[in-house]
């Protein structure tokens, strides 16, 4: 919350334009950071969603975010590829069991991110027809594209009301920013408003 108010109110004040994001490729899923993944993936995913699209700036969606993609849970610290993520299981907290520090890769690691894009319930997520450079998450039968370009009330679809709303209401392109219940850790609301239109948004 402070760092989107920091970016949006400097913006606003410069009358400036920047990026607006939740995850990248050095980053764990936003939804497994700050979201629950496992009891209410669909639910985390579209308050994400909502709560930065609307946002001042350009919105910028990573791979598989816009399916509601969460972190990849391996069962051994060797399949990671990334070095760092080698290097912090082998020298970081080692007076820990084995599979408390795998944990903390599960929710620290950017390889959480890297899993190939899930585009169907076929073998390899229906990334490829051959075996990809990575793991896929094993979610991939529950989470993919194909799955949810027939469902209304999907992850994907969401997204895309959420960006049709923003092409057309100027207010959430161009409008004024301002936050409420500042001091709330459980809520984020603000308002984006311009002389004939106002948009309340709330996310938590």
């Amino acid at each position: 919350k402070d760092i989107f108010k920091e970016w949006q109110e400097g913006m606003q004040a410069g009358n400036g334009w920047s990026a607006v994001f939740w995850c990248n490729h050095d980053q764990p899923r936003a939804i497994s950071r700050f979201g629950d993944d496992v009891n209410y993936p669909k639910e985390s995913a579209k308050m994400l969603a909502v709560s930065y699209l609307f946002l001042k700036g350009t919105p910028f969606i990573y791979q598989g975010q816009e399916i509601g993609m969460s972190n990849w849970y391996p069962s051994d610290p060797n399949m990671y590829e990334d070095v760092q993520t080698r290097w912090q299981y082998e020298n970081v907290g080692t007076k820990k069991s084995p599979e408390k520090r795998l944990q903390r890769l599960w929710h620290g690691s950017r390889d959480s991110a890297r899993t190939p894009v899930q585009w169907s319930s076929d073998e390899h997520a229906g990334f490829s027809k051959h075996e990809p450079w990575f793991y896929v998450n094993e979610n991939y039968k529950e989470v993919n594209v194909e799955q949810q370009e027939s469902d209304p009330d999907s992850v994907l679809n969401y997204y895309r009301k959420a960006i049709k709303l923003r092409k057309e209401l100027s207010a959430i392109r161009h409008g004024d920013y301002k936050e409420y219940n500042k001091s709330s850790s459980k809520v984020y609301m603000y308002s984006r408003c311009e002389e004939k239109q106002k948009v309340l948004e709330l996310g938590g």
